[in-house]
């Protein structure tokens, strides 16, 4: 049996989609992870994140698809965050990447 590091290779392949996908999923997870434990309704969130209450209900259902990582990565930064990135050129070895509250 084959193992991957990472999870999206199996959708994608090995590639950069599959990094892509990779980043942007851990990006919904803090995302998500701040929404839920906040104790803020969908609507306050909309409000104070500028978007719809639907867009942040897909979000916290993990339904993706169709929010960008630029969106993504605006809410995060509107909630405090801060991004620091470090891009390596190595054969099968993905981006690495640490986010931060400020």
């Amino acid at each position: 049996m084959n193992t991957v590091k990472n999870p999206f290779e199996v959708i994608y392949g090995k590639g950069p989609d599959a990094e892509v996908a990779a980043i942007k999923s851990k990006l919904v997870i803090l995302l998500t992870d701040r929404l839920r434990r906040s104790g803020l309704t969908q609507k306050e969130w909309s409000s104070k994140l500028g978007c719809s209450e639907s867009e942040i209900s897909r979000v916290k259902n993990g339904q993706i698809s169709g929010v960008s990582i630029e969106k993504i990565l605006k809410h995060l930064f509107s909630l405090g965050f801060s991004l620091n990135a470090i891009l390596e050129v190595c054969d099968s070895t993905p981006v690495s990447m640490r986010i931060n509250i400020k």
